[in-house]
């Protein structure tokens, strides 16, 4: 059986989409009270539309609402750097953290630190270089890891027991 595809090409001329894996990504890290940029890879975690908003803003060409998007994305830490946990991160039992499969030329294994999610503005985002984008069964397992991480209950309160037997969680 060929090894299934974790990341997959940009089928559609946009310059953000739902899964992008994107490197120097503006990202805001707090310590001591004071906000302090700390540039870094992340993957969007907005959902598409979000992401077509900032589309047809620009296309329209009212560059005020462009400027309003805020895209999630969640900074990418390598996965070698949670030896110990690694395993619970696999099988999704650590809320906070999504296991992102890596192919070992465009990405390594990477973990997205769910607890550190953010907003920043599109138009610093289409600026970022983009490495990856999930593939689809990628990104509807991290879709579904952020519903259960937002909601903090079980999945089975949530999902439709069809969904929860198709999912590939973890």
């Amino acid at each position: 059986m060929p090894a299934r595809g974790v990341f997959k090409s940009r089928t559609r001329g946009i310059q953000l989409d739902q899964g992008d894996i994107l490197a120097n990504v503006p990202l805001v890290n707090w310590k001591n009270g004071k906000a302090k940029e700390a540039p870094n890879r992340a993957v969007v975690t907005s959902h598409g539309c979000v992401c077509e908003d900032y589309e047809r803003a620009t296309e329209a060409n009212r560059s005020s609402a462009a400027d309003r998007v805020q895209i999630q994305v969640a900074p990418l830490v390598p996965a070698s750097n949670f030896k110990e946990k690694i395993n619970l991160i696999q099988e999704g039992k650590l809320l906070d953290y999504f296991f992102v499969e890596g192919d070992g030329q465009k990405l390594n294994h990477q973990v997205a630190v769910l607890a550190r999610e953010q907003p920043v503005p599109a138009p610093l985002l289409v600026e970022c270089p983009t490495v990856a984008q999930l593939a689809d069964w990628q990104w509807e397992a991290l879709r579904l890891h952020l519903t259960i991480c937002r909601f903090r209950c079980d999945p089975k309160e949530i999902f439709r027991d069809e969904l929860l037997t198709n999912a590939e969680i973890g």
